[in-house]
């Protein structure tokens, strides 16, 4: 056994995984009893037992306790997975950080210094994923209404986090829909890895809370801690339909959480921006009142808006009470007062065209007709633009304008799509030139209808399925040759 060259050990040891595939980090059978056959598997096992990690606030205790991650260790770590222990007491402000207990302050503390011990390499190799499990059943969270105060945040001490620059991209998730946690306190998190590549979160704050807009205002507050490194940036904001204490959180006229999403979108180095949520136009193009914000996306490439709650802010901007956008009779509202849809396509065309690198931006307004936008500069032999929405879709003169502007400031063929189908029944169709219009593939006026082409196979035709059964064929005769491995891995 000890004889055996060490591409053959890792050879068999593939084996333990489903299919041969490593990345998944799941195994048939645990690895640790190889470890002890000679001593030249022991650090090829390790370092395999030691890729993925998920673990919980007892398991992570056992292995600080017992010094298990030593740094030659954490060197084979590439993904790591840690659950929050389900009843545990998440500050809900950022000041409150240590207001609740040292038990939240402790497990931080401890997952990060374990984390700064893992060996500095020329790259970021570590895919981090904190998770709040759903809550537990059994511990009752009475309501509470912290209201919201406008203000400066009380000055505490800062927690003493140290640096982990081996963090590559980090996914935060909020699985309970009874823990709120300050948002600002991951930011925090965030901003004490400096090489990190891509971030994502899931956030929502609790039924509970009778006070949405101080969470909202924090989590503005603090994107601009989250660090420069970032290249892929994706955030889901989703707030319960009570909204207590309103919708979006004005200051100087415009949304503060709006405003700082797009002032984080224009940053240096980043290059996907996705945001799932509530917002205004503004995401998308500063207001005219506002000339001093910048107006240039110098590196993004995709810029993705998932609208949620647009229903509601239709109300908030006609003054109407939210309980309008709950009627069925109502849902059309994306269309009403003042164009709203038109608004958010029309600065999306200016932000586009201030887009040196754009290739890929896209609105959903995620209601029951589809509407939505998207804007692609990658494929010049496909329409540029694609809407989609109901069949009386009302595109205004203005947005055609802007976004004619958009395709021709990056050298593109100023064409259209219009619904899933080609839309040839789409009210849209007026407001583009016949020749901007592209129809739905293979369909033409001129085209014989369906009943008069002859579908009669001619001489020597090869249907599709017929294709795929040869391909199967062949591949059930290489199976026996070639041995299974081969398979696992290319699958």
């Amino acid at each position: 056994m000890d004889r055996l060259a060490p591409e053959i050990i890792s050879n068999i040891v593939s084996h333990f995984y489903p299919g041969g595939c490593r990345d998944q980090g799941r195994r048939i059978a645990p690895l640790a009893p190889l470890a002890v056959l000679c001593r030249h598997w022991q650090p090829l096992v390790e370092a395999e037992t030691f890729r993925h990690l998920r673990l919980d606030g007892e398991s992570l205790h056992f292995i600080a306790q017992n010094r298990v991650l030593t740094p030659r260790r954490l060197s084979y770590l590439r993904k790591l997975v840690y659950e929050f222990p389900c009843r545990h007491d998440f500050p809900t402000r950022f000041d409150e950080w240590y207001k609740k207990g040292p038990a939240f302050d402790l497990v931080v503390k401890m997952l990060f210094y374990q984390l700064a011990e893992i060996p500095l390499g020329q790259e970021p190799l570590l895919d981090l994923e904190l998770i709040i499990p759903p809550f537990d059943e059994h511990h009752h969270v009475p309501s509470k209404d912290y209201g919201y105060q406008p203000g400066p945040v009380i000055k505490f001490t800062l927690p003493d986090l140290p640096s982990l620059p081996m963090v590559r991209s980090l996914e935060i998730t909020n699985s309970s829909f009874d823990i709120d946690p300050s948002p600002r306190i991951f930011m925090y998190m965030t901003s004490k890895m400096p090489r990190l590549r891509e971030f994502t979160a899931a956030l929502s704050p609790s039924e509970l809370r009778a006070s949405l807009i101080q969470q909202r205002v924090e989590l503005a507050q603090s994107l601009s801690e989250l660090p420069m490194s970032i290249h892929t940036f994706s955030l889901k904001y989703h707030q319960h339909h009570r909204l207590p204490d309103g919708l979006l959180a004005m200051q100087g006229g415009e949304d503060i959480l709006t405003r700082e999403l797009r002032r984080f979108s224009q940053r240096e180095g980043l290059k996907d921006f996705t945001f799932y949520g509530c917002v205004e136009p503004s995401i998308f193009w500063p207001p005219a009142s506002d000339t001093s914000d910048p107006r240039h996306w110098p590196t993004l490439k995709s810029f993705v808006l998932n609208m949620d709650r647009v229903q509601e802010l239709t109300c908030f901007r006609a003054k109407e009470p939210f309980s309008k956008a709950r009627h069925v009779q109502n849902w059309d509202r994306v269309y009403a007062h003042g164009g709203l849809m038109n608004e958010f396509y029309r600065a999306a065309a200016k932000c586009s065209a201030c887009m040196p690198k754009t290739e890929y931006n896209s609105i959903d307004f995620n209601d029951k007709w589809g509407t939505s936008l998207a804007f692609c500069t990658v494929f010049p032999e496909d329409p540029c633009l694609n809407l989609n929405g109901k069949p009386d879709l009302e595109i205004e003169d203005e947005t055609v304008d802007e976004w004619r502007k958009a395709a021709g400031v990056h050298n593109l063929v100023f064409k259209v799509r219009l619904g899933e189908d080609g839309g040839a029944e789409h009210n849209a169709r007026d407001m583009f030139k016949p020749e901007e219009i592209v129809e739905r593939a293979g369909v033409h006026e001129d085209e014989p209808e369906e009943a008069d082409v002859d579908e009669t196979p001619s001489e020597g035709f090869v249907s599709r399925n017929e294709i795929i059964e040869r391909l199967l064929q062949m591949q059930q005769q290489y199976q026996q040759v070639l041995p299974e491995p081969f398979f696992s891995r290319s699958r």
